[in-house]
């Protein structure tokens, strides 16, 4: 099942090596974590490209000396990465069903309705604004993904607007659709080149009552969980809540409040509005409290990660050794972009690994870069019945782990690579 074609000749892709904080513009970064020359994460390849050269580019994790910002050194032009794009959130069942609930709660709580707008930026497959357009709520996208924005279009008739919002991308949909209730940025505030812009452009569409709802990966989880398959070059900035606070200050709007969800291993979602708006909650003030006494501006709590890191790899690494020795069989699951960080990393890919499958038919065929491993449809796994299934996507393992029983139930195990490296069988 392996994919015997060498794919091991690499380039050097064209990056900027930032030297001022994307969110205080200062200079000034300490150094956290270099994972090397990379090759980007979501870029797989098809067969016909395997004679290409992978292209490459350093990650490093730096933070700020002034604002305490972590953010990768390196910005990839935003072309390279989005313009074509394998993710679809809608195959992740957690995350459907944690849009499904907070559309519905915003619903009822702020009474949208046929006159309300509410507008997703990053909206990718239209998996969020599905719920509020069965609700007779008017909807639109902004994607910067044309063959994910086709998907929003088509399957799910979403109205989805194929472009990278920024202030000009604001003024046009206020004056085509009107303000916004609601405007929506999951998952998209840490991928932004044009960051500025982007939160400039939020305040120029957001209605002077409205509500931004953002969510992004939480650093802290991040940093206690070991979890540095979240930092690619997509990943510009690792977020705690000052950090968000201080960012939407600077360009006019303000937090208002705070939940701590389990999306993507533990992300923030914030509330924000035009000042002086929406009150302030409990939650967000006890949050910003739990912030300042938990070492996040300590130097110490970041080189303790980078430690945590170098660890896993080399337990890992042992992990996979042993059971290969042992005569078993390894196959991983979720060829995601934590997969390629983990792998690439880590340094392992088909001398270790059979395949690696994933739910997504777009991915199937494909290979994942730098690790030379093809992509299956996770039904292989029932065809071939390999011992051992390496948990690449460990963030939704409990979801795989019952999508798998007929794996557990032959004796079949699971290993686990994070928060904390385990065997389960």
């Amino acid at each position: 099942m392996k994919n015997k074609a060498s794919i091991a000749k690499t380039i050097q892709g064209l990056f900027n090596n930032e030297k001022f904080c994307r969110i205080c513009g200062k200079e000034g970064f300490e150094l956290i974590l270099n994972l090397g020359w990379q090759p980007l994460a979501n870029a797989l390849i098809s067969k016909k490209e395997l004679d290409k050269p992978v292209v490459i580019y350093p990650l490093t994790l730096v933070r700020c000396q002034w604002c305490g910002c972590l953010q990768i050194r390196e910005t990839v032009p935003p072309d390279a990465l989005f313009t074509k794009y394998l993710y679809f959130s809608s195959y992740a069942e957690a995350l459907v069903a944690s849009a499904r609930e907070l559309s519905a709660r915003l619903i009822s709580e702020i009474g949208l309705g046929p006159n309300n707008l509410v507008v997703d930026l990053g909206s990718n497959d239209g998996y969020l604004l599905q719920f509020y357009k069965a609700a007779d709520v008017p909807v639109l996208g902004v994607e910067a993904a044309k063959n994910v924005a086709k998907v929003a279009q088509k399957e799910r008739g979403i109205p989805t607007l194929v472009d990278f919002f920024s202030e000009e991308v604001a003024d046009r949909i206020r004056k085509e659709y009107g303000s916004a209730s609601i405007i929506h940025a999951n998952n998209i505030i840490a991928h932004l080149a044009n960051l500025h812009s982007f939160l400039d452009g939020i305040r120029i569409l957001l209605d002077s009552s409205g509500v931004v709802v953002a969510e992004v990966a939480y650093v802290k989880n991040m940093i206690d969980t070991g979890a540095f398959d979240l930092i690619y070059h997509e990943h510009l900035c690792y977020y705690s809540l000052s950090n968000l606070e201080l960012l939407f200050h600077k360009h006019h709007l303000e937090v208002f409040n705070v939940e701590h969800i389990p999306s993507h291993g533990g992300s923030l979602r914030i509330y924000a509005g035009h000042p002086s708006v929406h009150g302030k909650t409990k939650a967000l003030q006890n949050f910003r409290k739990l912030e300042e006494i938990s070492g996040m501006g300590d130097s110490f709590y970041y080189e303790e990660f980078a430690q945590r890191v170098m660890k896993l790899q080399q337990s890992l690494v042992r992990t996979i050794e042993k059971v290969r020795q042992e005569g078993c069989r390894i196959v991983a699951y979720g060829a995601a972009a934590k997969a390629t960080v983990l792998l690439n990393y880590l340094s392992i890919g088909d001398e270790s690994l059979e395949y690696i499958v994933d739910r997504n038919p777009s991915k199937h065929h494909k290979i994942l870069p730098g690790k030379n491993l093809t992509i299956h449809p996770v039904e292989q796994i029932e065809i071939d019945k390999p011992e051992i299934i390496l948990v690449t996507a460990w963030n939704y393992a409990e979801e795989i782990m019952r999508q798998l029983t007929a794996h557990k139930k032959r004796g079949g195990k699971f290993i686990i690579p994070l928060p904390t490296l385990r065997i389960v069988g």
